[in-house]
């Protein structure tokens, strides 16, 4: 049975903007961490640290409702889409780390712009071009087709990223821009 506690003990404090990471036990989740596991920071590599998805974590205070919604958008097979995080983990296999913004850099206004480029990137189809790309070479940023890391990467930092090369989720730490990771959701 999955453990929430620690999904329901964070849960008031996650803000607009945060970053989820997740690490899955499919067979491609194992192939991705496998293959972008060297590409860890050093504090993710001490603490057994390895993914292979990145989402935003989306709040929206005004619409939760008494149920307190929590929602997260992400770029999946479907394109990238906006859906609530507890359904994702009601079937997830795997566990989840929250990234949440360090606090002099997530200002309202910077979560504001995070969530102006996250909400521009909804609807894009999701990069399956790069998959095989990615085996060879770290793929260039475009916003014509997205996966998982490349829209966090966009929505974190903007079309200046556009042209250069593109993280893996296992690289999202290194902007730099985030406190140590809390593990939030763990299936086994």
């Amino acid at each position: 049975m999955p453990n929430i506690t620690s999904y329901e003990q964070f849960r008031p404090g996650f803000k607009f903007g945060d970053l989820l990471q997740w690490g899955g036990v499919s067979l491609l989740s194992k192939a991705i961490k496998l293959k972008t596991e060297d590409d860890r920071p050093d504090y993710e590599k001490q603490h057994w640290i390895n993914v292979n998805h990145s989402s935003l974590l989306i709040r929206f205070p005004l619409y939760e409702g008494p149920e307190d919604r929590v929602w997260t958008t992400e770029a999946v097979g479907s394109g990238t889409t906006l859906h609530l995080l507890s359904i994702d983990l009601q079937n997830y296999s795997g566990k989840l780390w929250w990234y949440p913004l360090k606090d002099e850099v997530g200002t309202d206004d910077y979560r504001k712009e995070i969530g102006i480029r996250a909400f521009k990137y909804i609807g894009i189809p999701y990069a399956y071009d790069q998959l095989m790309e990615q085996l060879v070479e770290k793929p260039i940023v475009d916003t014509k087709r997205l996966f998982c890391s490349e829209y966090c990467q966009l929505c974190y930092r903007g079309e200046q990223e556009i042209g250069k090369r593109a993280l893996n989720p296992n690289q999202m730490p290194t902007l730099g821009i985030f406190k140590e990771p809390i593990l939030i959701y763990d299936s086994m």
